[in-house]
């Protein structure tokens, strides 16, 4: 059983859509990613008074998917909350979005987008050394390693059939 993960990007992060593809591949084994298509944020997803798009309207933007099957948008612009001055991504409803306008590092925002899927596959923060750990700073990403620990692999065996440590 594998789950379809489908991947949109902004135009300008095209390069690195196939890197995180690849990178979630190789934290969760059961997903395959599926490159989708370049989108643009929609404007009315702008919010003029915290000066960055709304990260709940950009979620909500994006087509459901079908059956088991996930989105995920990795974007450039700086996303938000009303209850945080900045995130560097959310999931819900089957559907995650990633910003890189925080994250310079390109291994860092395949660490918050494998953080990400694992929401949407069941998993929860978790203290342990694990790309489930949340992280508020840009430095907490990158002190956190790429895969999950031997617990969150654990749970999340027994939620969906498996993922890989390595």
């Amino acid at each position: 059983m594998s789950i379809n993960l489908y991947l949109y990007w902004q135009a300008e992060l095209y390069p690195a859509a196939g890197v995180l593809g690849k990178q979630i591949e190789k934290v969760f084994f059961l997903i395959k990613s599926i490159p989708v298509a370049p989108l643009e944020p929609p404007a009315a997803g702008w919010d003029t008074f915290r000066g960055q798009y709304d990260v709940h309207f950009l979620l909500e933007a994006l087509l459901a998917p079908q059956g088991k099957d996930l989105v995920l948008w990795l974007v450039s612009v700086d996303i938000g909350d009303p209850w945080h001055s900045y995130v560097f991504g959310a999931a819900g409803k089957q559907r995650a979005i990633v910003s890189t306008a925080r994250i310079e590092n390109l291994e860092d925002v395949c660490k918050e987008a494998c953080h990400e899927v694992g929401h949407l596959l069941g998993l929860q923060h978790c203290r342990n050394n694990c790309c489930m750990r949340p992280s508020w700073t840009v430095r907490g990403i990158q002190n956190k390693p790429a895969n999950l620990c031997e617990q969150c692999c654990n749970l999340l065996a027994s939620l969906k059939g498996g993922a890989d440590t390595d």
